[in-house]
């Protein structure tokens, strides 16, 4: 159940079309694109561009007690609201030199004022204990930006596109997430580039995948992929190719063991929908790509994969360099690839 304080971001919506928006908020989350969207929203509404140096503040976590309270006891200037934006400075952890000035600040922010603790670098962790979180939690409102559901993303995107003079169907816009992830801030530059690439209006799947870069995760279906067909040239030449991207081994293997763990998933529940609901999966091509390598393998197989993979997770963790967890990797590969007999 969600505590008073919490605000959904289709209340601030409301509240922010409504214009009465006033006293304190904490934007925090994973969704970075809501985030900055809706405090540029605020801004929108309640800061008039001519008075915007009168009435829009913006401070780090350096800022001095003396400021921060001359900041929010002056009144706007030929405006009714100002707002006052503060960057990763933690509101239950605050410097000792700033923590009386803000209990008081907060116990008794003026009407004229919005205020916007705007946690970016560093988590959003209240502290129940603290003096500060009791005079928050009267008056203030804490919105978290996670990431959308599937219902709330897929139109966003078609919407994205239409803004650049294309359209794109669902099923398109559903592949466009299992290849790019479902972070908005991603998927905005994705949908410029493709638009952009697209000659005709109607995106189709070439222009996706003509321009876009894949997440990990996309890729690593292709690394399960040649598991399952017992093809270890190319499982090695995926493996290499997401090495040259940076990424480290033990998160490989990491995830190549939860996508084994949803093949056999989807071989014992034989069922899509079931696989979605128990793995919260955004995108049906995710669940229909991993019942279709479900489908082409063995229920021995897959379960022996799963128990190489998490004993390769121990193995690899505990080993110190580079080359070792390469090498181990590569043996999990070739183990996996033969079908656990090498």
């Amino acid at each position: 159940m969600a505590e008073r304080y919490e605000m959904s971001h289709r209340d601030l919506r409301k509240e922010i079309e409504a214009g009465t928006s006033t006293g304190l908020y904490i934007f925090y989350g994973e969704e970075t694109y809501l985030r900055d969207y809706y405090l540029a929203e605020m801004r929108k509404k309640y800061v008039a561009e001519d008075f915007e140096a009168f009435n829009y503040s913006v401070f780090d976590k350096t800022v001095g007690a003396a400021e921060l309270t001359d900041a929010v006891d002056s009144f706007p200037v030929f405006a009714d609201k100002k707002m006052i934006v503060l960057h990763d400075l933690d509101l239950f952890k605050p410097p000792a030199e700033l923590r009386d000035s803000l209990e008081k600040i907060v116990a008794d922010v003026p009407d004229h004022c919005i205020l916007v603790f705007f946690y970016d670098t560093i988590a959003f962790a209240p502290d129940k204990r603290t003096k500060l979180f009791s005079a928050f939690k009267e008056k203030g409102k804490a919105i978290n930006f996670e990431t959308p559901k599937k219902e709330e993303l897929m139109p966003w995107i078609r919407r994205c596109f239409r803004a650049l003079g294309k359209d794109i169907n669902n099923e398109m816009c559903e592949y466009l997430v299992f290849l790019c992830g479902t972070s908005m801030t991603s998927l905005t530059g994705e949908i410029s580039k493709i638009a952009a690439y697209a000659t005709i209006e109607t995106i189709k799947r070439e222009h996706i995948d003509a321009v876009a870069i894949p997440v990990t995760d996309a890729v690593v279906y292709d690394l399960t992929d040649a598991i399952a067909e017992k093809n270890y040239k190319k499982a090695m030449e995926v493996y290499q190719r997401l090495k040259q991207t940076g990424e480290e081994d033990v998160a490989l293997v990491a995830l190549m063991a939860k996508q084994l763990r949803q093949t056999y998933t989807a071989k014992l529940s034989g069922s899509t929908q079931k696989l979605s609901a128990m793995w919260g999966m955004r995108s049906s091509f995710q669940a229909d790509r991993i019942m279709r390598t479900a489908k082409r393998s063995d229920l021995a197989s897959l379960r022996h994969a799963v128990t190489l993979c998490a004993q390769a997770d121990a193995d690899i963790k505990g080993y110190s360099g580079a080359s070792m967890q390469d090498d181990a990797v590569k043996l999990l590969l070739a183990n996996l690839a033969a079908g656990g007999k090498k």
